[in-house]
């Protein structure tokens, strides 16, 4: 298994969720895992969540990360289940953030740094000046 590297994962995400307007979650299973990631990078991994609080942060990721993305926040918790970014208790009450072993692709370590908001903050502003 190959490693997705940061600059794959920029890719990724400019062409999904800035460009594409794709309905729901890519078919390619790598990129479909990129941006399960990309939502996965706002969750704390020492901290325990509400169903509340991660509809919040998922919300949050389809406003101001997936922004011509078209998702929903449940299909999109549910698909971060299914794939082990989240894992929830038996009773769908307590989330927390799935195990690395537990997920179909690996990534880069720098990966794990972005600051996901920043990035698309910085993404918008560079297409900005390619644009004029």
């Amino acid at each position: 298994m190959t490693l997705i590297t940061k600059n794959e994962f920029i890719k990724c995400l400019v062409q999904y969720c800035l460009k594409s307007g794709q309905k729901g979650l890519p078919r390619r299973q790598r990129d479909k895992h990129i941006l399960l990631k990309s939502a996965s990078l706002l969750f704390d991994s020492y901290k325990i969540y509400s169903e509340a609080e991660v509809n919040s942060l998922l919300r949050l990721w389809i406003a101001a990360v997936a922004i011509r993305l078209e998702i929903d926040h449940v299909t999109l918790r549910s698909e971060l289940v299914a794939e082990g970014y989240l894992e929830r208790d038996d009773a769908g009450f307590v989330y927390t953030i799935g195990l690395p072993d537990m997920i179909a692709v690996g990534y880069d370590k720098a990966v794990d740094s972005i600051n996901i908001l920043w990035a698309v903050i910085e993404l918008l502003q560079t297409m900005a000046r390619n644009a004029a």
